[in-house]
């Protein structure tokens, strides 16, 4: 059999295992929980954020990334789509917002945008009001980045990894691991500004997920690869591994993909 249909078998198979999953609502709901949970410790009022240490705000459920007027465009942007998405389904976005949009976040400096009282309250309440609809959008993201994922895998591997995915997907749990990890890390597909990969993103974790695993143990098998992801970007952040004050923080999310009661259940 010529390589090229072996490529093709390969793809069409794993495309099946991943067309197979139904997401209900009350999973998507409380998918999206979860993430807001991880993102802005339960609290309405961080779904508008702006670390210190950023030069981006982060906004929703899921701290989607929104650039500002004229700067670099390093970190993948996810609000503009956000916001299309929730025009797409009937929700009307404030009149300064559907400017703002096509050119990038309207204020200077961190500063600016938290003296910004009345637009972060406009924000806010959008947000608040679309937290099952964002839940989706990243549902439907997952979806969209699982297959340009696979397509870059090498095709000896990629049944494995698509099997995997499936696995994972069969619970409300695992499918959140997924979303979650997506989310906090990207893709894995994304270059740096010197050009050299992020290789801490989903496609690795995945890459790295041994063959041998089952449903009962692919939360421990995903949870762990994401540990060693993450413990070697500390370890190549050397010889300062500034990294190292995040290195806390990260485990204990990760954490939750194995292990439901580190999440609220009062959804």
């Amino acid at each position: 059999m010529k390589k090229g249909y072996v490529v093709l078998l390969i793809v069409i198979c794993s495309q099946s295992f991943l067309q197979a999953r139904h997401f209900t609502k009350a999973e998507i709901h409380k998918i999206g929980r979860w993430v807001f949970f991880n993102e802005t410790s339960g609290k309405m009022e961080n779904m508008i954020f702006w670390n210190t240490h950023e030069e981006f705000p982060s906004l929703g459920i899921g701290h989607a990334i929104w650039h500002l007027q004229g700067h670099k465009r390093i970190h993948e942007e996810q609000f503009p789509a956000l916001c299309q998405y929730l025009k797409d389904h009937g929700i009307e976005l404030p009149k300064w917002l559907e400017k703002a949009l096509p050119l990038g976040a309207p204020w200077k400096t961190r500063q600016a945008f938290l003296k910004d009282e009345k637009r972060r309250a406009e924000l806010l309440e959008l947000l608040c009001s679309t937290i099952d609809l964002q839940a989706q959008f990243m549902v439907d993201r997952f979806h969209a980045k699982i297959l340009e994922i696979l397509d870059v895998v090498p095709v000896e591997q990629r049944k494995k990894v698509a099997r995997h995915i499936a696995m994972l997907e069969q619970t409300p749990l695992g499918t959140y691991a997924l979303i979650d990890y997506l989310n906090f890390k990207g893709s894995g597909l994304n270059r740096l500004a010197d050009g050299t990969p992020q290789y801490w993103g989903l496609l690795q974790v995945l890459m790295d997920i041994p063959e041998n695993v089952n449903k009962e143990t692919i939360l421990k098998a995903f949870t762990i690869s994401a540990a060693k992801v993450l413990t070697r970007r500390v370890q190549e952040s050397g010889p300062e591994y500034k990294l190292i004050k995040f290195f806390h923080g990260w485990m204990k999310r990760i954490s939750t993909y194995s292990d439901p009661s580190l999440l609220p259940q009062d959804l």
